[in-house]
């Protein structure tokens, strides 16, 4: 498991693998049909991407 701190300050935590649409999916369905990217470490990245 990693943990993932939010633009809000929240802390979530997913399993390592686990991609951007799948940690916004887990946040809410509306945020998951609604995102393009995430910023990971103050970069942009496809949702496609895998959190390590």
């Amino acid at each position: 498991m990693i943990q993932v701190t939010l633009k809000d300050g929240s802390i979530r935590e997913v399993e390592e693998g686990t991609t951007l649409a799948g940690l916004a999916s887990s946040i809410s369905r509306g945020l998951a049909k609604v995102a393009v990217a995430g910023k990971v470490n103050d970069k942009m990245k496809d949702l496609s991407y895998p959190l390590t």
